[in-house]
């Protein structure tokens, strides 16, 4: 089996963030919780003692000067949701953040597209916290955060559900057909990974 090393599934589960717990903005916030389970995987393997609240982030990405927007939450579809380049720019920021109020953060952002499985088993392999930007089956967009494969199947922290209903267990072919473009926003196999200072 393939998994973030130093972590159980019982630990990751731990940092989960659910989407639609009541305390978010709008519904489409799937990329700031999977941003922040991302950030919070890093703290964790560097023994920085962190949390990322998923709706002060949103808040805190919101206040980049000449950001790439978010999508507004009135627009039809992905309303509210986060543009990749938003979620790269957004972790580059609250990781320096983090390291400036003194946590030991020695990661990097870095924002890949038309990624392949074995890249993204890679990722995982080499310990690095890695999200993917895909389309559900309602047709917008959303954000998950892989943390394993065992054979065919791969284990997903997905933020559309509780705690108690992961990791969702996705088969291989489920997930390339998941790990698609978003029309013109986004190509196929859109992936940000927390990569190590040194590399």
């Amino acid at each position: 089996m393939t998994r973030i090393s130093g972590f159980s599934t019982e630990k990751l589960l731990e940092l989960h963030q659910f989407q639609y717990d009541g305390s978010h903005r709008n519904p489409n916030e799937c990329g700031l919780c999977s941003m922040a389970m991302l950030l919070e995987i890093g703290a964790r393997k560097s023994g920085a003692d962190v949390h990322v609240n998923a709706l002060e982030f949103g808040l805190e990405i919101d206040r980049i000067p000449f950001r790439f927007p978010r999508f507004p939450a009135w627009f039809p579809g992905p309303g509210g949701a986060t543009h990749p380049f938003a979620a790269l720019w957004g972790m580059q920021r609250k990781i320096g953040k983090l390291r400036r109020e003194g946590n030991d953060m020695p990661w990097r952002a870095v924002l890949r597209f038309r990624q392949t499985e074995q890249q993204l088993e890679t990722e995982i392999a080499q310990g690095n916290p890695t999200l993917i930007y895909g389309v559900g089956r309602t047709g917008i967009p959303h954000v998950v955060v892989p943390i394993g494969r065992d054979g065919n199947i791969w284990k997903i922290l997905d933020p559309a559900f509780a705690r108690e209903r992961n990791p969702r267990q996705w088969s291989q072919p489920v997930l390339m057909d998941w790990w698609k473009n978003f029309g013109l926003l986004y190509p196929r196999g859109t992936m940000i990974s927390l990569k190590p200072l040194v590399q």
